[in-house]
């Protein structure tokens, strides 16, 4: 077998992974697809397990990125495929779709992100491949909200464009009406971020669409404005479920001239299991509800880990050792990382109906600037656990119930500028007597914060807190406290919780990215996730990239919020 296909990355997973999940017939079928795809057109694939039957079977799932020389150039190139793949009219509709994204001229370049490619395997194995078609694009907002590109038409290239090109026809005017019925009724700060067609199964007539940052509390309401035609009230009580064991949800629905009954829901956390103790939780309740099996859930978890090229140097595909190693940089090395992307539980007939894992395994080039780059981000915060005495915690807790009143919406920017689509909590503007208590907490470990971050030490003109509320659906989404002229003298950002216990809300982390602060630019796939805890300061440098992830409160009660005070340290303007 030539050195040019994927089957060259699929015998580096193969081993790796439980035989309770893919089966020695299934990685026949994978590879029988492998081997019609050139390596390069991907960096980024995976599988797709169902958890609640014995039998080991999967789906391939391929990911085509913009990035120059990889998927999207070599899924314009028909030349890159073997012509018996060509002579299929689907192989015929994507390879036409993939010249039309590489085209700069033309609107998917401009709006298309990647393309995944779907393979289903439960047919015969000496089929040749054909893939349903799902494109990521930028966010699609409903017109009306804040975040709406008002540059160009919001729709129209979906259909006009996109998915005429997948069809190689116009979507059905009644289908198409009931898609942009869907995208209007969305809410303000949800965005479909894929859309799809299930192409190897011959469905022409209905669109799969992905939805991100739909808060659980508004999926019942939003399903009901559409005219899902299951029963609101259970599968509202079914989101509240699993919204307490999961970081987000997203939800994916099937469009023709109506909604179709199933929905899936995609549940994701943001670390690996060894890393995230809800993953145990989570899968407990799969278990519990006969969604996944003990020999899927080991497997599973058995699943996540990276391999080096050191440690299989005779199947490395050696275009990989080539690409890793420049001129410039001959240390770099390939590594493929394996992780579980997330879950989706399938729901039809008013309750869930099976759960599916999707393993991902992709590769990235690493060198020694890399791990200390790594090395550094993973040391640029300190969490201090108990910093307040009880008895002030107490009162501190007192105080804020008692003061609900007079708790206002959050507003963002040194001018005052309400934002509300970026940011979403409460704020309290006088808290004289805490305020005097924390910073001068604050104040007195401040050489020691400095030297932990690697800060160096500068004058100090004040110390600036705010009082916060985050409760359900409240977020505050990815920022810096110092991007302006006006804030660039805020140099450290402090953040101390507090809430009552038992702990009556999930959520509400701290995101902070790994940041260039030269340019600005953060690294989606580089974070610190930091946990709540209770009666706990948290102390960053205020340049970097960060963001609160939404909180789930079912309770709804103010007392039951995630409090903070939270605030920066400026430094003092030099005369």
């Amino acid at each position: 077998m030539s050195h040019s296909f994927l089957t060259d990355y699929i015998k580096l997973v193969r081993p790796h992974t439980s035989p309770s999940l893919i089966s020695e017939q299934t990685w026949d079928k994978i590879n029988n697809v492998a081997e019609f795809l050139p390596n390069k057109i991907t960096s980024f694939f995976g599988f797709e397990c169902p958890l609640g039957i014995a039998t080991a079977q999967s789906d391939f799932l391929i990911c085509a990125e913009d990035t120059a020389g990889t998927g999207r150039e070599i899924l314009a190139d028909k030349d890159r495929f073997p012509t018996a793949l060509l002579s299929d009219p689907v192989w015929q509709q994507v390879t036409q779709f993939g010249r039309e994204w590489q085209d700069e001229n033309s609107i998917l370049y401009q709006k298309i992100h990647n393309v995944w490619l779907e393979f289903d395997l439960d047919g015969d194995a000496q089929q040749l491949p054909v893939p349903s078609c799902f494109f990521g694009s930028e966010p699609i907002y409903a017109a009306t909200s804040p975040y709406a590109n008002p540059a160009t038409p919001a729709y129209c290239w979906v259909s006009e464009s996109a998915l005429k090109h997948l069809l190689n026809d116009r979507l059905p005017e009644r289908v198409e009406a009931k898609l942009f019925e869907c995208f209007d009724c969305l809410p303000p700060e949800a965005y479909v971020f894929q859309i799809g067609l299930m192409l190897a199964r011959n469905i022409k007539d209905a669109v799969r669409v992905c939805i991100r940052d739909i808060a659980p509390a508004q999926i019942g309401e939003y399903l009901q404005k559409i005219g899902w035609p299951g029963s609101v009230e259970i599968l509202q009580e079914f989101v509240r479920e699993i919204a307490d064991f999961v970081e987000r949800i997203d939800l994916d629905i099937d469009i023709s001239d109506r909604v179709l009954p199933k929905i899936g829901f995609e549940c994701y956390f943001s670390k690996q299991p060894k890393l995230e103790p809800r993953w145990q939780i989570f899968l407990d309740y799969l278990e519990r509800n006969n969604l996944c099996l003990p020999q899927k859930r080991a497997g599973l978890l058995a699943y996540p880990g990276f391999l080096r090229e050191s440690a299989a140097p005779n199947d490395w595909p050696s275009y990989l050792s080539r690409a890793a190693r420049t001129l410039e940089n001959n240390n770099a090395e390939a590594v493929f990382f394996r992780k579980i992307h997330h879950i989706k539980i399938v729901y039809q007939d008013d309750r869930p109906q099976l759960a599916k894992a999707y393993l991902a395994m992709g590769y990235r080039s690493i060198d020694s600037a890399f791990v200390d780059r790594w090395r550094k981000f993973t040391n640029s915060s300190v969490q201090i656990d108990n910093f307040i005495e009880p008895e002030v915690h107490d009162r501190l807790l007192k105080f804020v119930r008692d003061s609900q009143a007079q708790f206002m919406p959050s507003e963002i920017g040194i001018d005052n500028t309400a934002l509300a689509i970026h940011r979403r909590s409460s704020i309290l503007e006088s808290f004289p007597e805490f305020e005097k208590i924390l910073n001068r907490k604050i104040a007195a470990i401040l050489p020691d914060i400095f030297s932990k971050l690697g800060l160096p030490d500068f004058p100090i003109e004040r110390l600036e807190t705010q009082l916060t509320a985050h409760n359900d659906g409240d977020y505050y989404r990815v920022h810096n406290d110092s991007g302006t002229t006006e804030s660039s003298d805020r140099i450290l950002t402090y953040v101390y919780y507090f809430y009552q216990e038992p702990k009556a809300f999930s959520g509400g982390e701290l995101r902070i990215y790994e940041t260039n602060l030269n340019t600005q630019i953060h690294y989606a796939d580089s974070f610190q996730t930091i946990e709540p805890r209770n009666n706990s300061i948290v102390f960053f440098p205020s340049a970097y990239m960060h963001e609160v992830l939404k909180i789930n409160c079912p309770s709804q009660a103010f007392a039951d919020s995630r409090f903070t005070m939270n605030g920066w340290v400026w430094r003092k303007k030099s005369n």
